[in-house]
């Protein structure tokens, strides 16, 4: 009353249905695309600047870079910012914040 004993049998692989593939190369579809949609608006020059000038510090200030924030972002800077980087006189660091909040409010008017 021996019987064979198989252990080596396996069950050959079932491939996955067509609609599962087609599904899954929609999600890939979608991820790629918002993906593009996300990279898009974080690298937009207007984003890159808003970003630049939360960074730029009140003290010391610095109204050249200030100006070069707002030209690489596609603006012209205010007549007050040209004339406080060509003012004889240094800037006060209370002027330049208030040139920085004139200048993020341009930058968020260009989003």
């Amino acid at each position: 009353m021996n019987s064979p004993v198989l252990h080596d049998l396996e069950l050959p692989p079932v491939p996955l249905p067509d609609d599962v593939w087609w599904l899954l190369a929609l999600v890939v579809l979608l991820l790629l695309l918002a993906g593009l949609v996300w990279w898009r608006k974080w690298q937009h020059p207007v984003a890159r600047a808003l970003r630049q000038l939360e960074r730029l510090p009140n003290s010391p200030p610095n109204p050249a870079k200030l100006a070069s924030i707002l030209r690489e972002a596609g603006l012209t800077s205010p007549a007050a910012l040209d004339h406080t980087r060509f003012a004889p006189t240094p800037c006060t660091p209370e002027t330049f914040a208030t040139l920085k909040r004139e200048a993020r409010t341009l930058l968020e008017q260009a989003r």
